[in-house]
């Protein structure tokens, strides 16, 4: 069809089906694929088309590390040690230098000094693969258009192009913010890459690197047991970080947490009866 090239985190789900499927050969070669983007890039770009360079999408590559691991052992850590590290510097890029209450591409810091990840898009214009539609887009509001471009640009990273959790009203794309709103899914993916940093310079026998990134992933973890979850609703939600509170879109995403072991025990029971309680969106 039209998506005949490799994506980022797609491709994570595809090395679940090769695992299940005992073709480890292929899990191989997909991650020799993506480590060579990596290398040349800094970074794995949405997809493998040149006018997806400036974005990323959500950071699975150490959770494909995982799925191999499980098969070829530790040297998977330290085999892909070079790539895993740039994959961790491109996330953090600029993080150090941030103020409170600043952002630097993907990294924000909260007016706490919280560290935490939101999407972004290095480009803010229309899209090459949906260039006459983002054109259309910005026909319908007053925004500034790149404003808007960055934003869709942004929400397509996130892989959920387009979900309601982008949307200020929640039903109209022009209203889309997603550079204002870190979701559950970014700092809890952020934490689990640094971890898997940690546990690559264990391995290759730098203790102090190693203790450096396993304190960095858990601070990341801290901050989504305290940041996004939201105590009266029983849930993790995103974080609007320009408006500093919680949005009020429970979403899929609330998993995240509990799939990566971030989640506190007392939260973790919690979050799966969320659904049942959340009230139902009058139809409009």
């Amino acid at each position: 069809g039209r998506f005949a090239e490799i994506y980022y985190w797609d491709s994570y789900f595809t090395m679940i089906g090769l695992l299940e499927s005992e073709r480890t050969d292929l899990m191989r070669s997909t991650l020799t694929d993506l480590g060579s983007l990596i290398t040349r890039y800094g970074h794995i770009p949405n997809g493998s088309r040149t006018y997806y360079l400036s974005r990323s999408q959500p950071p699975f590559f150490s959770l494909m590390l995982d799925l191999l691991a499980d098969r070829d052992g530790s040297v998977t850590w330290t085999h892909w040690l070079p790539e895993l590290q740039k994959e961790y510097e491109y996330w953090t890029d600029g993080a150090a230098g941030l103020k409170p209450g600043e952002a630097w591409r993907h990294a924000v810091r909260l007016k706490d000094g919280t560290l935490m990840f939101r999407p972004w898009d290095d480009l803010d214009t229309p899209r090459d693969e949906s260039y006459p539609q983002d054109l259309a887009t910005a026909k319908t509001t007053d925004r500034p258009p790149a404003e808007l471009w960055r934003d869709l640009r942004a929400g397509a990273e996130t892989g959920w192009d387009y979900s309601s959790r982008w949307l200020a009203d929640r039903h109209t794309l022009n209203t889309i913010h997603t550079t204002d709103l870190i979701p559950i899914e970014y700092t809890s993916l952020v934490s689990h890459l640094a971890k898997s940093l940690s546990k690559a310079w264990e391995l290759q026998g730098d203790k102090k690197k190693a203790a450096q990134y396993a304190a960095e992933g858990e601070q990341y973890a801290d901050a989504v047991r305290r940041v996004m979850w939201d105590e009266k609703r029983g849930a993790f939600y995103d974080y609007d970080w320009k408006k500093d509170r919680r949005t009020d879109v429970l979403s899929a995403a609330t998993a995240m947490p509990l799939f990566l072991r971030i989640a506190t025990p007392e939260q973790a029971p919690r979050v799966a009866r969320a659904p049942a309680r959340a009230p139902a969106r009058p139809a409009r």
